[in-house]
């Protein structure tokens, strides 16, 4: 059974916020050091590290698969 894709609502929550600010002015500072560059760039950091940890969760279905399939086959050819 595949394992649940992870999601991230504070994800999508800073991608829409991120979209609204952009509308304002692309180049937006809030001041202390936060600019909507440095908020996009941790954005994009979080996305693709979920897109990352989706990828090896594929990964270790497709191998646990391929696990069962040859302890199956060892199985058989033990009996």
């Amino acid at each position: 059974m595949p394992r649940s894709k992870r999601q991230s609502p504070v994800l999508k929550k800073a991608q829409n916020r991120s979209d609204a600010l952009a509308t304002i002015d692309p180049k937006l500072s809030l001041g202390d050091g936060l600019t909507l560059t440095i908020y996009n760039s941790k954005t994009a950091a979080l996305d693709q590290e979920l897109r990352d940890y989706n990828d090896l969760l594929a990964q270790t279905d497709s191998t646990s698969t391929s696990l069962d399939m040859l302890e199956a086959e060892l199985a058989d050819l033990s009996e």
